[in-house]
């Protein structure tokens, strides 16, 4: 098997160990500007980090969050995340969490005009779900939510901004990607499946991508890093597994239900080859959903031969 030169940054694991690293401070900055609303001032530095876990009470999840003091003109405070998941409510879970950052700046008989602006930024692994799917493309895949007055669209706060980078959304190729927002997300998605001699030869006239692909590379990690790495990301290939396994049983489960039905029904009119055609039916359906050939036996009661025919 070929072994992986870099780290996939669609993965939780993989995008901390490039963009939590301090010595990378340069990259998470460009990538929070390539992001960021034309309304508001762009990141000039990142003077303090926050890498923790949620508090107890905002009960919304386990995961880390690293919150970042960004340093412009204002100074504003930015929270990057990345999410893999799509969780229900995630608009409202976002603005939930978003409200007790903003909340937290202040003490009791603090002056109100001291709040900072926040930010979060999430990279989704999903096309986030809009009213009209056709605004929505390669080249508009950032979606950014603000606060406005519904009838003119004016603009209340620049306070406060929920932004959605939604890299399945971005399907270019290496030819087609022009601006370095594109090269960027590119690598996001597809990076991890070169080495260096299969590297697109784009990158090579471009210093911040070469300094992302550098700081992708896991063997350039350090031996402290890699190992944490190491354990890391098996721990989250684990629970991606978990999760695609128990989706199957789902859909297993699903299939085995409609079927059960099916022979009632058969059963009511007495008609066997229908109930036959039926299990072959749901068994094809199965297979290319990618079940292993054990559940479809389980639950369609079809021999393996006939199965394989499928």
């Amino acid at each position: 098997m070929k072994t992986q030169i870099f780290a996939n940054l669609m993965y939780d694991t993989s995008f901390k160990a490039v963009y939590h690293d301090k010595a990378n401070k340069g990259l998470l900055i460009n990538l929070i500007n390539q992001t960021l609303p034309d309304e508001v001032e762009k990141v000039k530095d990142i003077t303090e980090y926050l890498d923790r876990e949620l508090s107890n009470d905002i009960a919304i999840g386990i995961d880390s969050r690293l919150d970042l003091i960004c340093e412009t003109d204002s100074g504003s405070r930015v929270i990057v995340e990345v999410q893999r998941q799509k969780f229900s409510s995630f608009m409202d879970r976002c603005l939930f969490y978003m409200s007790d950052v903003y909340y937290r700046q202040l003490s009791i008989g603090d002056d109100y005009n001291q709040l900072r602006p926040v930010y979060l930024i999430a990279i989704l692994d999903y096309a986030y779900p809009h009213p009209d799917e056709h605004l929505w493309d390669s080249d508009n895949f950032i979606s950014r939510y603000g606060f406005t007055e519904l009838r003119t669209g004016e603009l209340g706060t620049r306070n406060f901004f929920i932004i959605f980078a939604e890299a399945k959304r971005f399907t270019k190729s290496i030819e087609e990607c022009r601006s370095e927002r594109d090269f960027i997300f590119y690598w996001f998605l597809h990076g991890w499946k070169f080495d260096k001699e299969t590297t697109p030869k784009q990158f090579e006239a471009m210093p911040r991508m070469m300094e992302l692909i550098k700081a992708s590379e896991v063997a350039s990690f350090s031996a402290e890093k890699k190992l944490k790495y190491d354990r890391e990301i098996m721990t989250e290939l684990d629970r991606i597994n978990y999760e695609r396994e128990q989706q199957q049983k789902d859909r297993a489960a699903g299939f085995a239900e409609g079927l059960a039905e099916g022979r009632e029904e058969g059963r009511e009119e007495g008609i066997s080859e229908g109930e036959h055609n039926k299990a072959v039916e749901t068994a094809r359906k199965m297979k290319a959903d990618g079940l292993s050939i054990e559940l479809i036996l389980k639950y369609t009661g079809l021999n393996e031969a006939t199965v394989m025919q499928l």
